[in-house]
């Protein structure tokens, strides 16, 4: 006897027809191939108590493909959703589809058929449907195809792991390559990232993560700040869904969900499922994302996993990991049309034109304004405006999110900004600013004098005082030629006077402290706001073990060897047991000084430059407790605010321009004996002291360098400036 019903399901506004194709008694009938006997044997194994569910649409072909490797995989229970056509021309190919689903003779199955399209956004429902009545299940989509060591696999890790709360999810699709795995050994690998292609959970943890789905647009205040753990695509597609700008997608939601409930996944180590719908046919098509996805995807597919693998008993999130996958999720971002476009005719515009790029009347705003009243002119730096703000060339270096967030701020306070580059000597004003805020010496002066009366200059500043900074540079090279009698080139001497532009300016807004601000010595007009840490969530993920940290420090810094004190830093290493990480880049007549120091000492060890948020860069910062910098100037060390953010202790100078007062230290006065006596006195701490001192750095630098509070600090600095003249 076979029953058949048809009837009009409606669950969370995704309607459906069921047709229900199930027999007790005569289900033996219903698997290919297998005889009553065997039936009862996989009955009795409780090894097919997760049903498949297959997700498709308008791709018979590649239905087809994934029905023929399900079947050879002892498959009992089948699921269909077939989802509806978009307009009548998909007709024929969801027609087709949805008799593929009824031809299947080999398994139970149960078909949903959709008269609307939903979309994506419709699989959340779909997948809540099917916990009403099981308690773990394996889905798949249709281009998403298995192989032979699929359901093995599957059944095994929901089996293993049902226990294990903290996992929401079981995925069989590999985005790194073998080599690039941390632990080939590992049969799973412990992420942070959820994916979809070729999954499973188990009812609970299903239900757990439900509220927030639908309740989506209250689970981040700030969508800004999710996590960027799981990779950097993850905060920007949740601001643009919660925005309006980008149509909802389930798996975006799941993903950020787990984060915020603090659910991983556990990743096959060996790819066991083939994304075959990548080509550009999907949701997600284009000729330029078949290309990207043909470099990127399906680098790492098996047959099977191999038998001396072993399965983790405990699930800590693989950190080392997750640095990988970020790294391949933002190489994947760079491939954008639009971005490419934009650095090919990013470069074209610097080799063909003799000035830098100018933006005019530019206003970065999303929201409604009124008409600007206000006109300024700002003369800092061009190029991150040619940088998108979702763009991870973006996170290079602070001054590229500084400069967009000062526009922010001008416009905010009524001003449309045209920006033009500080070395920009071909600029001549034809509009009557309001505000010009301009930067350095070379060509402020030149602007300003050019300028109405009425218009308000302020000068903006990045370092300490132009005088003092050159100053204290000779001295530090005075220093070095009486203790090694060798003469080098100085590294950062500021060559173009800015002594003008000081004079001509109303006032002085820079970044730094209270030091700083007091090296502009004659200047009663000066204000001062704290740089900024942007967002970075890896100390929160990756826990730091603070014995080993002790006696490891990190000099994090860029050119300028003897301006920041490397010199004195190999001096002092010399002699001690601690280990020194360099991670700056090296100039040629420095290395060859300091040949035995830096490649030649145990416990020295060199790097050259390393770019932010990159692997080394974050091994590096979980390895080292300290961060220590003897810079002779600084306006306020970005170097040292980032090592500050992921939890290091900062070891500074005075004129580093960071206040470190009750958990680092001042190295006061900078020299090579100060500094030996402050590393051991730093690693001689108790292990508790100094995970205090940790968690009271990042406090800090989330707490005073925010990136939420840049903007007004801005702001309210220039409103001082301004209404004290």
């Amino acid at each position: 006897m076979l029953l058949r019903r048809r009837s009009g399901l409606n669950l969370g506004g995704v309607a459906f027809y069921v047709k229900n194709y199930y027999n007790n008694f005569v289900l033996a009938n219903m698997v290919s191939g297998s005889s009553k006997q065997e039936v009862m044997n996989l009955d009795q194994t409780g090894e097919n108590d997760a049903p498949v569910v297959l997700f498709a649409y308008n791709r018979p072909r590649h239905l087809r493909r994934v029905l023929t490797a399900l079947r050879h995989q002892n498959v009992r229970d089948l699921i269909f959703f077939v989802d509806g056509a978009r307009d009548p021309s998909e007709l024929p190919k969801v027609e087709a589809c949805r008799q593929l689903t009824e031809s299947v003779k080999w398994a139970n199955t149960e078909l949903h058929f959709s008269d609307i399209n939903y979309g994506l956004a419709g699989l959340a429902d779909c997948i809540t449907q099917v916990f009403e009545r099981h308690s773990q299940a394996i889905f798949l989509e249709d281009d998403c195809l298995p192989t032979p060591g699929f359901m093995k696999f599957m059944r095994r890790a929901l089996d293993k792991y049902s226990q294990m709360k903290t996992i929401f999810s079981i995925s069989a699709y590999q985005p790194l390559k073998v080599n690039q795995l941390p632990d080939p050994k590992a049969a799973l690998i412990v992420s942070a990232r959820f994916n979809c292609w070729g999954w499973a959970t188990w009812k609970d943890r299903w239900l757990e993560v439900l509220p927030y789905l639908t309740d989506y647009q209250r689970l981040f205040e700030h969508l800004r700040f999710v996590p960027w753990i799981a990779g950097d695509d993850l905060p920007w597609a949740a601001r643009w869904m919660a925005s309006g700008e980008m149509s909802t997608s389930w798996d975006v939601q799941v993903a950020v969900a787990c984060l915020y409930l603090r659910k991983f996944h556990l990743i096959a180590s060996r790819g066991l499922v083939r994304n075959i719908g990548l080509a550009g046919d999907g949701s997600h098509s284009g000729r330029f994302v078949g290309v990207r996805n043909a470099i990127f995807h399906n680098k790492n597919v098996v047959g099977q996993l191999p038998d001396d693998l072993t399965w983790p008993e405990q699930a800590a999130l693989d950190c080392e990991y997750m640095l990988r996958l970020r790294g391949m999720i933002s190489r994947m971002r760079e491939w954008s049309p639009r971005r490419q476009y934009q650095r090919i005719a990013n470069g074209l515009h610097r080799r063909l034109s003799p000035q830098p790029k100018r933006y005019l009347a530019l206003d970065l705003l999303d929201e409604p304004h009124s008409p600007y009243e206000r006109r300024a002119l700002l003369s800092y730096i061009t190029h991150p405006f040619s940088i998108p703000p979702d763009d991870p060339r973006s996170l290079r270096h602070i001054n590229i999110w500084h400069a967009h967030q000062i526009v922010l701020a001008l416009n905010a306070m009524g001003y449309l900004v045209d920006v033009i580059d500080y070395r920009d000597l071909g600029f001549t004003p034809r509009v009557n600013y309001d505000l010009f805020i301009g930067h350095g010496g070379i060509n402020f002066a030149s602007i300003a004098k050019h300028l109405p009366t009425k218009t308000r200059r302020v000068y903006f500043a990045t370092g300490a005082c132009w005088s003092f900074h050159n100053q204290e540079e000779k001295k530090r090279f005075e220093a070095l030629r009486s203790r090694r009698s060798v003469n080098l080139p100085v590294d950062r001497l500021i060559v173009h006077s800015e002594e003008e532009a000081l004079q001509l300016a109303e006032g002085i807004l820079g970044i730094g402290n209270e030091f700083t601000r007091q090296t502009y010595v004659g200047y009663s007009n000066v204000e001062m706001i704290p740089g900024t840490a942007l967002y970075d969530d890896f100390p929160d993920w990756y826990p730091k073990d603070f014995d080993l940290a002790r006696s490891n420090f990190l000099f994090y810094a860029s050119r300028g060897n003897v301006h920041k004190g490397l010199d004195l830093l190999l001096e002092a290493f010399a002699n001690l047991e601690q280990h020194l990480w360099i991670m700056a880049p090296m100039e040629a007549a420095f290395r060859r000084l300091y040949e035995t120091e830096l490649y030649h000492r145990a416990n020295i060890h060199t790097l050259g430059w390393v770019q932010p948020r990159s692997l080394t860069y974050y091994q590096l910062m979980a390895r080292c407790g300290w961060c220590i910098l003897p810079s002779c100037s600084e306006g306020q060390s970005q170097s040292v605010i980032d090592a500050m953010n992921q939890g290091l202790i900062p070891i500074v100078s005075l004129a580093a321009g960071v206040d470190v007062e009750g958990f680092g230290y001042w190295i006061e006065p900078v020299t090579i004996e100060n500094i030996r006596s402050l590393v051991i006195q730093a690693t001689s701490l108790p292990v508790n002291e100094i995970a205090r001192r940790s968690k009271a750095s990042r406090q800090t630098a989330q707490a005073v360098y925010g990136e939420a509070r840049f903007v007004p600090n801005f702001q309210q600095a220039l409103q001082r400036l301004l209404g004290s003249v």
